[in-house]
């Protein structure tokens, strides 16, 4: 099972903040509550940029509300950051294509320490936790979504 919005631990955070769908869906400024509600029933999957937005919202971390079968990879760090592969790509001057084979772990090949060093910058975290992220990717190569 690969990284993705974890729709039941949306539905906690949003309860426990005693929101309705109505409400946490005016607060992060999209049409209709029914959004929310497909979000948290896997019927459809927030956009990206929204993920920090709803996280914010609900006083938890983007992290607290994926599901992470294989733990912080670098799937994960992208959602979490709000952007999509190709702003993650282009921050880091690298291709897409080559961006999403390191993500899905395709290319066992891992990007040369400036590359890493830049990943780490765009991706908001220090470098020690994108070389975790980069090993529990590599654990898993599951198809992108």
């Amino acid at each position: 099972m690969p990284t993705r919005v974890g729709g039941d631990a949306l539905h906690r955070a949003r309860s426990a903040r005693g929101l309705t769908h109505s409400q946490l869906a005016q607060i992060i400024d999209v049409s209709g509550g029914e959004r929310v509600s497909e979000c948290e029933r896997g019927v459809r999957t927030p956009a990206v940029r929204l993920i920090p937005a709803v996280a914010a919202a609900l006083g938890v971390t983007p992290l607290e509300f994926l599901a992470l079968p294989n733990g912080v990879d670098l799937k994960a760090l992208r959602l979490a950051s709000g952007m999509t592969s190709t702003e993650i790509a282009e921050q880091t001057q690298v291709s897409s294509a080559t961006y999403l084979r390191w993500e899905s772990g395709r290319s066992r090949a891992t990007p040369d320490p400036a590359v890493r060093r830049s990943l780490a910058k765009a991706l908001g975290i220090r470098l020690p936790g994108l070389e975790a992220a980069l090993e529990a990717t590599t654990r898993d190569s599951s198809p992108i979504e």
